[in-house]
């Protein structure tokens, strides 16, 4: 019996994508507790098809329809490319996406009027309202999930009797302006949501956050964001960042950067005896080997271990449930 499900928010940046690629692929369909939402912020959409075909039996995506980050993708050019199937032929050979491993998402804080063509899909749809707004919900016949900002959990409630369609989504990243000042952190509780099963799931940006940035130059300083769990503990997920604090001056020698903060990051697990990941490990050896690969792939290694974490966390947690050693938790 599953107790909670994990919805990761995403968008659609490539090694986020790549990041959920790889995390399919390594459990083959094990864990069907976990599914993902993406946000598409290109108008090139190969990197989320390619990934459709990577996604096992039992999973499926959330997309939203009405993306706000990015490129200024229209409702239209979802419709295009996931309902129609249009201009594909690039990305696969069949013509269009596997049609039953995608949902819909609406965001009602962008737009509250659902299109005609998502409110008559066969699919369930997802409504979302992660700018904490107070947004009336237009019944839907097929609505079959509400994901809503923590701060906005009792007026969503107050409309939606029933607890099963309510996704809890949290931001508790510990963002900071600069990379340098995550020099000096401490571990923090990141989450704790995969216990609470009085709801349908839980959500989150993972190690990201969710303010959106394009990205696109070479920073002071290289930060990296670790989530885990404590050894034998899994009823917390734990945070903690890792960052360089050489030649904060100048943008060169991020080689050197890179391998001073992942330096910081092998010491601390090692010396707290944390869970090492299949990410960790692929890390840690391009670490010893001196192989810098890169901020986007920095990025994907962290997501890729929150996956993992969670995924874990989750697999025992609901071991508990089933043998009635913990008790059921409520918001």
């Amino acid at each position: 019996m599953v107790y909670i499900n994990y919805y990761p928010y995403f968008r659609g940046k490539k090694y986020e994508i790549l990041a959920l690629r790889d995390f399919f692929v390594d459990k083959g369909g094990s864990n069907q507790q976990i599914f993902p939402i993406i946000e598409p912020i290109k108008k090139d959409f190969k990197d989320i098809i390619k990934l459709l075909s990577n996604i096992p039996e039992g999973y499926f995506l959330y997309i939203i329809a009405n993306p706000s980050a990015g490129d200024n993708i229209s409702t239209q050019d979802i419709k295009e490319i996931f309902e129609l199937g249009e201009n594909t032929s690039d990305y696969l050979s069949q013509d269009s996406p596997d049609k039953s491993k995608i949902r819909y998402a609406w965001d009602i804080s962008k737009d509250t009027k659902v299109p005609s063509w998502i409110q008559n899909s066969t699919l369930p749809i997802a409504i979302v309202n992660n700018q904490g707004q107070s947004v009336s919900i237009e019944p839907l016949a097929n609505f079959d999930k509400y994901i809503v900002s923590t701060d906005m959990i009792w007026q969503v409630q107050s409309q939606i009797l029933e607890q099963n369609k309510i996704i809890v989504l949290q931001d508790t990243f510990e963002k900071k302006e600069r990379n340098a000042e995550y020099a000096d952190t401490s571990e923090y509780t990141f989450t704790r949501f995969h216990l609470f099963d009085s709801y349908a799931g839980y959500s989150d940006y993972l190690t990201i956050g969710s303010a959106y940035s394009s990205g696109g130059f070479t920073p002071r300083s290289v930060a990296i964001h670790w989530t885990y769990y404590k050894p034998d503990d899994y009823s917390t997920i734990y945070a903690k960042s890792f960052a360089s604090e050489r030649n904060l001056e100048e943008r060169s020698g991020i080689s050197e950067k890179f391998l001073e903060s992942v330096g910081k990051l092998i010491r601390y697990v090692n010396n707290k005896q944390i869970h090492k990941t299949k990410s960790y490990k692929e890390l840690e050896e391009r670490y010893n080997q001196d192989r810098y690969p890169g901020l986007g792939l920095l990025k994907k290694y962290s997501m890729l271990n929150h996956l993992d974490m969670v995924s874990k966390s989750l697999e025992n947690i609901s071991d508990l449930y089933r043998n009635k050693d913990m008790p059921r938790l409520l918001y």
